[in-house]
C-alpha cells in the first residue's frame, strides 16, 4: 500500500510533516489511527477509517485531510463572517474581506479561516495582498466544506 508521489506533492505544499497511518485502497487514502486495515484479514475491504481523498487526473482532497494538514501547519488567511459565509458557497476571497492576510506569493496554497479560527477549506493565493484593491481576488477558491451540502442536490 505504497503513497502515491500525488498525495504526497499535495500535502508537502502544506508541510514537510508526514502524515503517518494513511493508507490506500485502489485510488482512495483513508486515515486509519486504529490500524483497522490490518484486522481485516480475509475480507474485502472497500473503505476504512478517515477517507482522505481519491487519485484521479490530479489528487482531489477532502475536507477532512484539510482539517488534518491545518492542524500542521499555520498557513491560513482569516476573513470576516460575510467572506466566510461567501467561500462556503464556492467563492473566491476578495481582499477588502481579509482580516489577517498573512505574507504568501502567488499561487501559494492556504487555508482560509474564520474569525473564530475554523477551518472552511483551502484556496490558492491569485494576487499579492493589497488592501487598496478592495475589490481583487486575494485567495482563488479551491474546496470548502459546503460542498458535500452542493452535492447532494
Amino acid at each position: 500500500m505504497m503513497i502515491s508521489t500525488a498525495f504526497q506533492t499535495f500535502c508537502r505544499q502544506f508541510t514537510d510533516l508526514e502524515l503517518l497511518d494513511v493508507v490506500t485502497i485502489g485510488r482512495r487514502y483513508f486515515y486509519d489511527p486504529a490500524h483497522l486495515l490490518k484486522n481485516a484479514q480475509g475480507v474485502e475491504v472497500f473503505s476504512v477509517g478517515l477517507y482522505l481523498g481519491e487519485d484521479r487526473r490530479v489528487f482531489q482532497p477532502t475536507s477532512a485531510l484539510i482539517d488534518l494538514l491545518a492542524a500542521r501547519c499555520n498557513r491560513r488567511v482569516v476573513v470576516n463572517s460575510k467572506a466566510a459565509w461567501l467561500f462556503l458557497c464556492n467563492r473566491d476571497i476578495l481582499m477588502d474581506s481579509v482580516l489577517e492576510p498573512g505574507v504568501y506569493s502567488r499561487d501559494a496554497l492556504v487555508f482560509v479561516a474564520d474569525e473564530e479560527g475554523n477551518i472552511l477549506g483551502y484556496g490558492k493565493i491569485y494576487n499579492p495582498y493589497n488592501k487598496s484593491y478592495a475589490n481583487k481576488i486575494y485567495v482563488k477558491h479551491l474546496l470548502d466544506k459546503g460542498e458535500y451540502l452542493r452535492r447532494e442536490r
